[in-house]
């Protein structure tokens, strides 16, 4: 199950977990269908719609790179700018010139964000 790593943080920090899955093998014994449904099933949350945040899907959705990339100057960041806008997968992604950090968002890897970054400048991946 995705983020399942991440349960324990989250509930002690006061974030209600409620693991729900819409094709769970017969032994799941948690929530079955669709989220919104299990939203209007469960008698504690009062407005679904103004609940916080809702994670859906496989890990892969979602997957957060962080790097360090060599960038020296301006035109080192618009050609990094270039080459992140033409990646596969990719759904949004931040360059904060200062701290000389890429940080990218969408169904992507590590190690495939590396690789591809690796051939426009130097990098170094820290998360």
């Amino acid at each position: 199950m995705a983020y399942q790593d991440r349960f324990k943080v989250w509930e002690s920090s006061g974030v209600r977990i409620v693991p729900v899955l819409s094709q769970p093998h017969d032994s799941w014994t948690g929530e079955r269908g669709f989220v919104q449904d299990a939203f209007s099933r469960d008698k504690k949350i009062y407005n679904p719609h103004s609940t916080g945040e809702v994670l859906c899907g496989h890990r892969q959705v979602a997957e957060v790179v962080v790097l360090r990339v060599s960038l020296h100057c301006r035109g080192c960041e618009r050609k990094m700018r270039k080459h992140i806008f033409k990646m596969e997968g990719v759904t949004s992604f931040n360059i904060d010139f200062a701290a000389k950090k890429l940080t990218v968002v969408g169904n992507v890897t590590p190690l495939s964000v590396l690789a591809s970054v690796s051939k426009v400048k130097k990098a170094q991946l820290l998360t």
